[in-house]
């Protein structure tokens, strides 16, 4: 008798006895009797929203931010970015008052109706998008609306540097990888998708040729930046409001007439995915709704 079948007879033998069990039927590799357990390629599960208010309010924003930790982000990248008007907070387990009053979350989660895309709510309260990240695969979070004209001032290694974009939008791209203990770190760069979309044939790495759509992109990666998290934390990203007509400034904030408003990212982690059991086996399960 194999060493296998011992095992097959073992647990049929334990389905018998105990009603409870049952024995898993066998779809995937030959050489094992069980089903290949998933997780989502290793990815993480985040919880995103998009929160707005009134520049006529400093004061709330000042608050929140006392309480935020801007240590996050290396030090030589938080500089570059607050050249451009971004600024970046991690929160741990007590969220500021100031950040609760701007969330108002509705009662319902809204899973997005794209996997890869995430939109700001146009107006009213922040509502929440679970976003369901594999690890290494790319997202998008749509920072702004469309600018049919958008001249951008710069600041690339201390020289001011200024380009017209037309029928640019904010974007920014995220990946999430798994790291050790339980955390997850996120990566996110500013992207300006501008102009009008073309298709063209881009190569896949393996010698073959696929045609792509999209709109030209400017990736801005001296902004990109990290952030470590654990389950329960998340990231806050907003613009500085002294540094007008910057990219951050494109970003996050809105005016229309004599109203500014201000918008604000939030990326909460919400599951990590799964540590590594042996060396670099990972052993991926269905997604967990």
């Amino acid at each position: 008798m194999t060493y296998r079948v011992a095992i097959l007879l073992l647990a049929c033998l334990a389905a018998s006895i105990f009603p409870g069990c049952h024995v898993l039927q066998h779809h995937g590799d030959a050489s094992s009797p069980l089903d290949e357990p998933r997780v989502a390629d290793g990815g993480a599960v985040l919880e995103i929203y998009f929160a707005h208010f009134s520049e006529d309010d400093p004061e709330l924003v000042h608050e929140m931010w006392r309480q935020l930790d801007e240590q996050v982000v290396d030090r030589e990248v938080r500089r570059r970015l607050g050249e451009n008007g971004f600024r970046i907070g991690r929160v741990g387990g007590h969220i500021p008052v100031q950040l609760q009053r701007l969330l108002q979350l509705t009662d319902q989660p809204t899973d997005s109706s794209s996997p890869t895309k995430i939109e700001p709510e146009k107006q009213g309260a922040a509502r929440k998008r679970i976003l369901r990240n594999a690890s290494g695969h790319r997202s998008e979070l749509i920072a702004s609306d469309i600018y049919d004209s958008l001249p951008v001032l710069m600041n690339e290694d201390g020289q001011w540097v200024g380009r017209t974009y037309h029928k640019a939008q904010g974007i920014l791209a995220l990946k999430s990888f798994g790291e050790s203990g339980a955390r997850v770190r996120l990566d996110l760069v500013p992207e300006l998708h501008h102009g009008d979309a073309n298709s063209r044939y881009v190569g896949t790495g393996d010698g073959m040729w696929r045609m792509k759509s999209g709109r030209p992109r400017r990736v801005f990666s001296n902004l990109e930046f990290s952030a470590n998290l654990a389950p329960g934390e998340m990231i806050v990203m907003s613009s500085t409001p002294d540094h007008r007509g910057s990219l951050g400034d494109h970003f996050f904030s809105r005016r229309s007439g004599d109203r500014a408003e201000q918008s604000v990212l939030v990326v909460r982690l919400i599951q990590t995915p799964p540590e590594k059991l042996y060396d670099d086996d990972i052993l991926p399960v269905d997604e967990i709704e």
